[in-house]
């Protein structure tokens, strides 16, 4: 590694311990304004964001690994009025559906869908439940029958992975007995996008979150610095972010993920690079860690290779470095943080990192296939 680009890492890694600057505008929704939508876009560039973010994850916590809908309302809301966002009201409207409290839900969807939750599909067919079973909204049933089935079309015509619910879920238990249901899923079930695999559908609106890059491309912590992660992926996609779910396949809801950049598009592979973020480490004086991974996919979204090739999971880990060059061969170079005061102590809040040593470096090239192949140094650097 060149002396300069050492000094680069260096001089990002302890402005990293700078101190957080606290949020500028902190307007925040109130209760009754959460679901006026001409107020919530307002309010989506105001707020805290960090603040908002730390409410949503702990109502993800509470709705998907302890199960707790009614609980979790609260926290969504408390997420939307800090700061609104697609997720927290797609959260919200599933936490409200799962509790019957359907006509809330559907001003809750109706939000999401407004904010572009991805993958709309699943907004659909959220709102297609919350109108099944809605109470008191419709005079006769096939009135709301025809604005479920609005929302059926519309989700299996985009791509909704789990086409079946419609039929064995028992939100639409009461709807799949009257005439028309049936007939409309089977007709809208083999149209637009769910006429080839929906698990293909998902992975390639997933896919096209990601843009291209210029290369050569370096990433380290100054560059981090600089390039904050700001479009986050949805739970929904964790089939191609495995991190996302713990060993005991529950969420993973103190790191968040990021889209960043598609590598490389070949017929057989696709790779990709995304990024995360250790919410939970992240304080008043020091930023959250941030790490990204290089994956790569086949043509239906299956993994075929995953290397972590940038930034730190935790403060004790190595710090990585990433170099790709234009001819898809890169170089993944360790670093280790040397603090002022011993962490084991001090902690890390407000410990400066006083130097940063190199370590090993290790040669790769996106091989055939899509594998990430070691290789042998470069002449210029043997």
């Amino acid at each position: 590694m060149k002396p300069l680009l050492i000094l680069f890492l260096a001089t990002g890694v302890l402005s990293s311990c700078h101190s957080l600057s606290d949020p500028s505008n902190q307007a925040h929704l109130t209760p009754t304004a959460i679901y006026n939508i001409d107020s919530v876009r307002l309010a989506t560039g105001s707020g805290d964001d960090k603040s908002a973010r730390k409410q949503l994850l702990a109502a993800v916590n509470v709705y998907k690994n302890e199960k707790d809908p009614a609980k979790s309302v609260g926290l969504f809301k408390k997420s939307i009025q800090i700061r609104p966002s697609a997720e927290a009201y797609y959260g919200l409207g599933s936490a409200l559906l799962d509790q019957g409290q359907c006509n809330e839900a559907l001003s809750a969807l109706r939000i999401a869908e407004k904010l572009e939750y991805k993958p709309l599909a699943n907004v659909m067919f959220k709102l297609s439940a919350a109108y099944t079973n809605v109470k008191g909204m419709f005079e006769y049933d096939y009135q709301k029958d025809s604005a479920a089935m609005h929302y059926m079309e519309l989700a299996l015509q985009m791509g909704f992975g789990h086409p079946d619910e419609f039929i064995k879920n028992p939100w639409f238990e009461e709807a799949n007995g009257r005439f028309n249901w049936p007939a409309v899923y089977k007709i809208a079930l083999n149209a637009g996008a769910n006429s080839k695999d929906p698990e293909l559908a998902l992975w390639e609106e997933y896919r096209n979150e990601f843009q291209p890059v210029q290369l050569p491309l370096t990433i380290n912590n100054a560059w981090i610095n600089d390039h904050p992660l700001t479009k986050d992926i949805a739970f929904d996609y964790e089939k191609f972010v495995p991190e996302m779910r713990t060993s005991k396949f529950s969420r993973e809801v103190d790191k968040e993920y990021y889209y960043f950049a598609i590598i490389k598009k070949d017929t057989s592979y696709t790779t990709l690079l995304y990024g995360g973020k250790h919410t939970s480490l992240e304080s008043e004086h020091v930023h959250a860690p941030v790490f990204f991974f290089l994956v790569s996919y086949d043509p239906k979204g299956k993994i075929l290779d995953k290397l972590e090739v940038a930034g730190q999971q935790n403060f004790t880990d190595l710090v990585k470095v990433f170099t790709l060059q234009p001819n898809y061969t890169f170089e993944v170079s360790d670093f280790k943080n040397v603090y002022r005061d011993n962490p084991e102590e001090a902690g890390y809040d407000s410990n400066v990192i006083i130097r940063t040593d190199p370590g090993a470096v290790n040669h790769y090239r996106i091989g055939a296939g899509g594998r990430f192949e070691k290789t042998d140094a470069p002449l210029a650097l043997r």
